[in-house]
């Protein structure tokens, strides 16, 4: 991805055979797509909703109680029978629900594949499903644009860029046209590529596509996603299947005992199997399986942990390494002043003061670009570790925030940018 971002648009046009006016011809596209892959991204393909049900029937809690329900009646304990078969439907319902849910968000990202774009081919503007791009095609954006692929920027209107989806950061960005001069280390860092997912705020422009369906920088999280996704479950299925276990072992049991008696032609004793049956099929293993779950979320809420991806745990003796954030997890989340830098000359902060002015000025800098609340009384505040720093070590010298701003107003605020610090 480096080589589109450190070369010229032109250049990379030329990399990819491609043309700024006239565009990619529709003979070539078939070959480029055999070579390069189509624009679609593969998701987990949904079921219809009889593809659900049957898939629901195939659980081993559900057929259990739909043995029951089927002797009950047999049995003629209509009461019976119709209380468990309502058990059945609700458990039934819940499951199916519950994977429908999951083929709605599934739904909502295969719009990404199916949505309208401008591209130019054969020298003319046609507007094409987005799966039908293929590298070099040449596209155009416009404001509330849904980014197609991945975009190397041939010209940028003023763009701005909303791609928290993609690097998670929640203000908008700039993009252009320029190619980037020195060491790229994050997707942050690609102000001329467009990602495919985020969409176009303000501006437009046009653009080279350089990376394809499950090669863009979309793609290949989502592959990651899906794969984690269906690990995700493993702890809900984990105690389903111990309740099942526990639930086949009880049923056989009583089918043992029942057919026994029925053999032997003790026919009085099957008001006592159906009952136990009844009970069996009472037992509501979804619902169970859901309560102890969310339980075990919340006590660890409790402690202040949350918990996004439970089945982690099942993978915890394969880890043989563990990255924490250092400040809050194993350390104490606070910042000290310790030195200054003034005058070519590193200052401990336990020196005595000394009325110089670089010391003052720099001291003054650090309150007035300067947002967090600082109170001296009792050493405590809000805001960022660093400038409740800064707060603390003025107040130390005698030197006040309330002091320095009644003699500078503030005019604007410009925000910190993360690629900027």
């Amino acid at each position: 991805m480096e080589k589109y971002c450190n070369n010229s648009w032109a250049q990379i046009v030329e990399l990819l055979n491609s043309n700024v006016q006239s565009g990619l011809s529709e003979n070539d596209c078939d070959a480029l797509r055999l070579k390069y892959g189509t624009n679609k991204i593969d998701l987990p393909s949904g079921n219809k909703i009889y593809k659900h049900i049957l898939n629901a029937l195939k659980q081993r809690s559900i057929i259990i109680n739909l043995i029951i329900t089927i002797i009950l009646f047999v049995f003629e304990h209509y009461l019976f029978g119709i209380i468990t078969a309502l058990i059945l439907l609700l458990n039934l319902i819940l499951i199916v629900m519950h994977t429908i849910k999951r083929d709605k968000e599934i739904g909502a990202l295969e719009r990404l594949n199916s949505a309208d774009t401008v591209v130019i081919r054969d020298g003319s503007q046609k507007i094409i499903k987005s799966e039908e791009l293929v590298m070099g095609d040449i596209v155009k954006i416009n404001k509330d644009s849904i980014i197609p692929a991945d975009i190397r920027i041939i010209s940028a209107n003023e763009i701005k860029v909303d791609e928290k989806s993609i690097t998670g950061e929640a203000f908008y960005k700039e993009k252009f046209e320029s190619k980037i001069i020195g060491n790229i280390f994050s997707l942050t860092d690609m102000k001329n590529i467009l990602f495919k997912g985020s969409i176009i705020k303000s501006g437009g422009g046009l653009g080279i596509v350089i990376s394809t369906g499950n090669s863009t920088q979309l793609g290949r999280m989502l592959t990651m996603l899906t794969y984690a996704s269906n690990r995700k479950h493993n702890f809900g299925t984990m105690i389903s299947k111990l309740l099942e276990r526990y639930l086949l072992i009880y049923f056989l049991g009583i089918i043992i005992i029942g057919s026994y008696f029925v053999y032997t032609g003790q026919d009085a004793n099957k008001n006592y199997i159906s009952t136990a049956l009844f009970a069996l099929g009472c037992f509501p293993v979804t619902i169970i399986a859901k309560l102890v779950f969310k339980n075990t979320i919340k006590s660890f809420r409790n402690e202040n942990i949350e918990i996004i991806n439970f089945s982690v745990f099942n993978l915890i003796k394969d880890v043989n390494i563990l990255f924490l954030d250092k400040v809050g997890a194993i350390s104490k989340k606070e910042m000290i002043v310790k030195k200054l830098f003034i005058n070519d000359n590193l200052i401990s902060t336990e020196d005595p003061y000394v009325k110089e002015t670089t010391f003052d000025r720099i001291v003054e800098i650090s309150l007035i670009c300067n947002n967090a609340i600082y109170n001296p009384s009792d050493d405590s505040g809000k805001g960022e570790l660093d400038e409740l720093a800064f707060l603390s070590y003025a107040a130390r010298k005698k030197i006040y925030k309330a002091a320095i701003d009644s003699r500078n107003s503030k005019i604007l605020d410009i925000p910190m940018d993360s690629d900027k610090r």
